[in-house]
């Protein structure tokens, strides 16, 4: 999975306001070739006080 796609998965919903601070950190941190997404929201969800999507729904996007 590239950048480019999981860019992708973050475009502007009409509730993805409310996941603003996760989308940034997940796509400084993301990196497709080395970490898997179920990866990289585990980190966010125990390294940050955000409030996370589930697994299911990023890749519904």
């Amino acid at each position: 999975m590239t950048l480019e796609f999981a860019k992708n998965h973050f475009k502007l919903k009409s509730e993805i306001y409310k996941f603003k601070e996760f989308k940034e950190k997940f796509l400084k941190i993301y990196n497709g070739k080395e970490i898997p997404v179920e990866s990289t929201v585990e980190f966010i969800k125990r390294n940050y006080s955000i409030k996370c999507l589930s697994i299911k729904t990023i890749y519904n996007w």
